[in-house]
């Protein structure tokens, strides 16, 4: 697990806003109420010797109080008090008229799917706190699925990611900084696009593909030019809820897995017929998707290499949001993830339009670049909404040269006055009876 290489690898902060004051006891009840119903929140993991993990999962018959403090904490000022054994830490900050809640949290207890669920539950106990608790399917479901799996023949999964990534040779990002001390960190930035969700997901029923295979066929073309290199290779998540586990879309956990997607841009003719191959691609990786990027990897030439199969993610953070008539108590005021990626970008489609989230590792790329990043991608998927048919070698040269890597494009060579050759034509013009040297 990357926590054990980097223990501030995975250990995310999330911020809540809770509308309304509330006493220390009705946010202390709420939150244990809140973990009484969502276990996973009680977990915990220690090292073991296993041919299955590196950890074991413990639960708690209670939430400790020691994990919920009162006071300020913002981004990763508490990181250190996270840990494997004890990886949630919840920082409660009191106001008039709205509270807080900086929650520190490793990303081993939940994902995209999952906080929406926490979220909602914290809602409904604010809303009613005598309310009758519902306890959530157990994670434990998930896990002795998994372990259900490996008792399985894999050959054909096995064989499948073999021959997907046969003859893969990784190329990391190349460093955008002008210089070389730039110190090592994660950033994050963001935008939001001029691209209408409605027209993105029109074209992409009329190509008969995913909305998401557009961006990422966008993006592909764009990380090629990056890389110099047409056949690339990026991460993408799935969200591991597609079946085998009776209600797995009630269960609070990390069922995501992520998986790399390869594809050349140089076979296809068309953006277009770009974004139905890697619409292909998901659906075969979902047929085949048993198998974790652990063993994955080991089955690549890149793994005896020692290289990353990718170093950048791209992930559709698809929300599971419904209208409502009323304001919730519990807002999701942001979200900061501790990948150990050089880029994630993370597309939600929202009802104004594709909002883009970049995370990135500065001593790699400048935060000028990472905004022009988004910005090529936003006018790649724009033109692609205009003629799906452009030639994927083309699209790039569409983009406004403000997004282009161009210098002085109409150069000329003015002669100065002071000039050598203009000196000499000068003596000749003016006196054309001396001797020319």
């Amino acid at each position: 697990m990357e926590t054990a290489v980097d223990s501030r690898a995975y250990q995310n902060f999330i911020s809540l806003r809770l509308d309304g004051a509330y006493t220390e006891g009705q946010l202390r009840d709420a939150i244990e109420k809140w973990a009484d119903q969502n276990p996973i929140l009680k977990t915990g993991f220690v090292d073991i010797k296993s041919e299955w993990s590196a950890y074991t999962q413990f639960v708690l018959q209670m939430l400790p109080e020691s994990r919920i403090l009162i006071g300020s904490a913002s981004g990763n000022e508490a990181s250190s008090e996270v840990s494997m054994v004890h990886p949630l830490l919840i920082h409660i900050r009191q106001g008039d008229s709205e509270t807080t809640l900086g929650i520190h949290i490793h990303h081993a207890l939940y994902d995209g799917w999952s906080l929406e669920l926490l979220i909602a539950d914290l809602n409904s106990i604010l809303e009613n706190p005598e309310a009758e608790l519902v306890e959530r399917p157990s994670f434990r479901n998930v896990v002795e699925h998994q372990l259900r799996l490996k008792e399985e023949d894999l050959s054909k999964e096995t064989q499948y990611w073999s021959d997907h990534l046969s003859s893969l040779s990784p190329a990391a990002l190349p460093n955008f900084n002008s210089f070389t001390s730039v110190p090592a960190g994660l950033a994050r930035t963001s935008l939001s696009t001029g691209i209408s969700t409605r027209k993105l997901e029109e074209a992409a029923r009329s190509l008969e593909v995913s909305a998401q295979s557009l961006v990422q066929a966008a993006y592909s073309v764009l990380l090629a030019a990056y890389l110099g290199n047409s056949d690339i290779c990026f991460g993408t998540v799935f969200s591991g809820r597609t079946g085998g586990v009776d209600n797995i879309e009630s269960i609070c956990g990390p069922t995501l897995s992520t998986l790399p997607i390869r594809i050349d841009t140089a076979t296809t003719p068309s953006m277009a017929s770009l974004a139905q191959s890697l619409n292909s691609v998901v659906r075969k990786h979902l047929e085949n998707d048993v198998l974790p990027l652990l063993a994955i990897k080991k089955l690549t030439d890149a793994e005896t290499a020692g290289r990353p199969l990718f170093d950048t993610l791209v992930i559709w953070q698809q929300t599971l949001e419904t209208v409502s008539e009323t304001k919730p108590l519990v807002e999701l005021v942001r979200s900061e993830d501790q990948l150990e990626f050089a880029l994630t970008l993370e597309i939600t489609p929202k009802s104004e339009g594709l909002r883009f989230g970049v995370t990135y590792q500065s001593a790699v790329l400048p935060e000028r670049q990472v905004q022009i990043l988004m910005k090529q991608i936003e006018a790649m998927v724009s033109a692609m909404l205009v003629d799906p048919e452009v030639v994927a070698g083309d699209v790039i040269g569409k983009l406004d040269n403000s997004l282009l890597s161009i210098a002085n494009p109409t150069p000329s060579i003015p002669v100065s006055p002071a000039s050598l050759a203009a000196s000499v034509e000068k003596m000749a013009v003016e006196h054309p009876e001396k001797t020319a040297i």
